[in-house]
């Protein structure tokens, strides 16, 4: 990950640790061996402006939106990425794709989502708009809406 980025994932972290209380919340940072268990739990990796937003707050909650930890343990977070990627894999009538990971959801059943298959040369991955109602296959991919999580 490029100094560039970090600096970038600073300061929006900054800005929402400014930001009033009533619209948002941070989380504490998330143990670097959560992330480690959600790789090999799923054998993924993940990018790493993700990874490194979570050492800062695990997820955050602003102005109605979730951009989504990492736990085991539902409490921890409003919503968890482990039981999102669970249900949209396992559980949903659409399933995801196994490289689609679900971070951020607009409360209508859609995600924005990191395609895990595509890594960018500092560690970032595109974002992609996984739409629930459509069903997707190698020749219909979802559109990739963001080059990664930090332009997200």
């Amino acid at each position: 990950m490029t100094t560039g980025i970090k600096d970038q994932i600073d300061n929006i972290y900054a800005i929402l640790k400014n930001s009033s209380p009533i619209d948002t919340e941070l989380y504490p940072s998330v143990p670097s061996e959560h992330i480690k268990r959600f790789e090999e739990m799923f054998r993924i990796k993940l990018p790493l402006d993700y990874k490194y937003l979570l050492s800062l707050s695990n997820g955050f909650y602003y102005d109605g939106h979730e951009i989504l930890g990492i736990s085991f343990n539902s409490k921890d977070t409003r919503y968890d990425l482990t039981a999102t990627y669970n249900f949209e894999h396992y559980e949903s009538g659409n399933a995801m794709f196994s490289y689609i990971v679900p971070f951020y959801t607009d409360g209508f059943g859609n995600f924005a989502c990191f395609d895990t298959r595509i890594f960018n040369d500092d560690g970032t991955c595109p974002i992609v708009f996984w739409d629930h109602d459509i069903e997707y296959n190698e020749t219909n991919c979802p559109e990739i809406v963001n080059d990664s999580f930090v332009e997200f």
